[in-house]
């Protein structure tokens, strides 16, 4: 199951993105968290580990600083902005800063799905990664069959039963 952490104060806003039939066994995503206090997001994100967050593009808070800073840490896999506009500026801004997709209302669940898709093979390519590396550790390091006394052997069992 993938991790979403909701930061939305428009309450609105996040009943309609609740009301998604997105969330659960279908598409392997939960929303697992929901705050709409922006000050203490990224504790929320060091303490737990969120593949997405969907975060509330608001103009009464720094949401950019925000950003920054979730992405210069590397708290969490993917980020979308969601809001009920879309300013030209402040899009521009949360794509340079590596937002991974905007979505406004009316939200499509095409959308989402879409970016559920990038965040699976993104997991999954790290997987596949860290099997490839494994395996030419293997590789490099060959492990060498050791021979053991059957006093050896017998004290081993006992120290790991």
């Amino acid at each position: 199951m993938y991790n979403v952490l909701t930061a939305i104060k428009n309450n609105m806003l996040l009943q309609e993105l609740k009301r998604l039939h997105i969330w659960g066994a279908s598409t392997g995503f939960e929303i697992c968290e929901v705050t709409s206090d922006f000050a203490t997001l990224t504790e929320h994100l060091r303490k737990n580990r969120y593949q997405l967050v969907l975060l509330e593009a608001t103009p009464d808070y720094p949401v950019l600083n925000l950003l920054q800073t979730i992405r210069q840490e590397k708290l969490c896999q993917a980020i979308a902005m969601v809001g009920q506009t879309a300013e030209f500026k402040i899009v521009r801004k949360c794509f340079l800063l590596g937002v991974d997709d905007y979505l406004i209302t009316p939200f499509e669940i095409s959308q989402f799905i879409s970016l559920f898709g990038k965040i699976e093979h993104t997991e999954h390519g790290k997987i596949e990664a860290e099997n490839s590396q494994k395996e030419s550790l293997h590789r490099s390091y060959p492990m060498e069959e050791v021979e053991l006394s059957e006093e050896c052997f017998e004290e081993l069992k006992q120290v790991c039963s």
